[in-house]
């Protein structure tokens, strides 16, 4: 068959078409154009929605950090009090073995909720792990109706997200900042230590670099964690949880092309993650933080760390 100059042109149009067309297509499957939308984010718009102010308090729990966005939580509430229960079907994984993670979520939880009853209203009174009989049972919070009250970190609360981006290289971080959060706590059992001087914060850098090459380097751990990774669009909107593209700071043609095209080898993005910790996170951070616990076996004291 002879293909002239004009059929050429046609049919080059018409693979362009079919391409261009193709990749919308792909594109607005995958979310690249709504992100931020849909029903697995409404939490973060409705969050003061609720009929009654128990269940205002428990949308904002929700939208508390934990660990691999797993929510590892049930809640009970009536008129009086709202009750916190872990869900451990929904452990991360060899990751966290002993539950310290999933109950430092719990803990943030616990702040969000505590930080939403003052604002509607009430005077709180939390009592963790209030019945040895049941273990799952980490929190009650008694509510007192007393004269509205809202912190500075009550509005900001739907604002909190996980940002893996780099930190401004530009701007330092004062002593100043530092001490004033360090002093958040009011816990004799929990403490704040920076790492902002060079040679500390070099140590530290390495320590974190080192460990995500042992978390990669565990088979079962990868698979653990991969399971909570949501690649597509429509999982997202499904699952309601886990670790999305969105999350990952990339820039917009990065973010782009990774919700087009197939998802990577497990192993890829393994070594993507601490490529990231290596060259972004620890080479960006102008002071590194530790939240630590005087026993770290202890839940109620890791609740009170988160």
């Amino acid at each position: 068959m002879t293909l002239n100059r004009r059929s050429f042109l046609k049919t080059s149009g018409a693979i362009l078409v079919a391409v261009v067309g193709g990749g919308v297509y792909r594109a607005v499957d995958q979310g690249v154009f709504a992100p931020g939308q849909g029903i697995a984010y409404e939490p973060w718009k409705n969050w003061r929605d609720g009929t009654t102010s128990p269940e205002r308090i428990v949308r904002a729990g929700i939208l508390a950090a934990n660990p691999h966005n797993s929510q590892p939580w049930h809640f009970r509430i009536n008129e009086q009090a709202v009750d916190l229960y872990a869900d451990y079907s929904r452990q991360i994984g060899v990751i966290d073995p002993l539950r310290r993670e999933m109950h430092i979520g719990l803990g943030c939880a616990v702040e969000n909720m505590i930080l939403t009853a003052q604002a509607e209203g009430f005077d709180v009174q939390v009592s963790l792990l209030p019945d040895s009989k049941y273990v799952d049972h980490v929190a009650h919070l008694a509510l007192t109706p007393t004269q509205a009250q809202a912190s500075d970190m009550y509005p900001v609360i739907p604002m909190r997200h996980t940002n893996r981006g780099p930190y401004y290289l530009s701007k330092s971080v004062g002593s100043d900042v530092l001490d004033t959060l360090a002093k958040l706590s009011n816990d004799d059992t929990v403490r704040i230590f920076w790492f902002a001087e060079s040679a500390t914060r070099d140590r530290f850098g390495k320590v974190a670099i080192a460990a995500a090459e042992a978390l990669i380097a565990d088979e079962q751990q990868s698979r653990d964690s991969s399971r909570w990774w949501r690649q597509g669009w429509s999982d997202v909107q499904t699952y309601h949880d886990g670790i999305t593209i969105d999350a990952q700071a990339f820039d917009t043609l990065t973010t782009v092309f990774a919700k087009i095209l197939p998802d990577l080898p497990r192993p890829q993005n393994d070594a993507i993650f601490v490529k990231n910790v290596r060259d972004v996170y620890v080479a960006t951070a102008p002071v590194f933080g530790l939240i630590a616990v005087r026993d770290q076996d202890d839940n109620a004291q890791r609740l009170r760390c988160g």
